[in-house]
């Protein structure tokens, strides 16, 4: 467990390092981050590599504060701290990727719809504007071979 400071109050939280966009997960009403439902998704956040945030409002959990002196606009406060803080941990994690060298003989890959398009013309790939771009970059990998 870590924590961060809000007004005089230390919030805990778990964060698992993944890949992906963070799932955040936002307790509800007198509840906290070692509820049921909040532990599941950690778990199927490590499984499946992805990154993870829980945390416990002020007064809940682990987090510092008397309950009785909380309100929806304090939590909604607390919440707005921890995507601060995860995003202060984003910037260290991209940060740390950048000073790793590349991977060998790794392609890069097209990054925009044009370039994915191009290159699945160049393949012979028949597609529609309804196909999303992971679609489209997977029917560009399966011919690739």
């Amino acid at each position: 467990m870590q924590t961060i400071e809000r007004n005089g109050n230390p919030l805990a939280y778990q964060l698992v390092s993944g890949t992906g966009p963070t799932i955040v997960f936002l307790p509800g009403y007198a509840s906290d981050m070692s509820g049921s439902k909040a532990v599941a998704i950690d778990a199927w956040a490590r499984e499946a590599g992805r990154s993870s945030l829980r945390f416990d409002y002020a007064g809940c959990g682990e987090s510092g504060g008397a309950f009785e002196d909380q309100t929806l606009a304090s939590w909604r406060d607390d919440a707005l701290a921890g995507g601060w803080h995860l995003d202060q941990y984003a910037a260290k994690a991209a940060h740390e990727a950048a000073q790793q060298p590349p991977a060998p003989d790794v392609e890069d890959e097209p990054v925009t719809r044009e370039a994915l398009a191009a290159k699945a013309a160049a393949l012979g790939i028949k597609f529609d504007g309804r196909w999303g771009d992971r679609r489209l970059a997977e029917a560009i990998a399966a011919a690739q071979g």
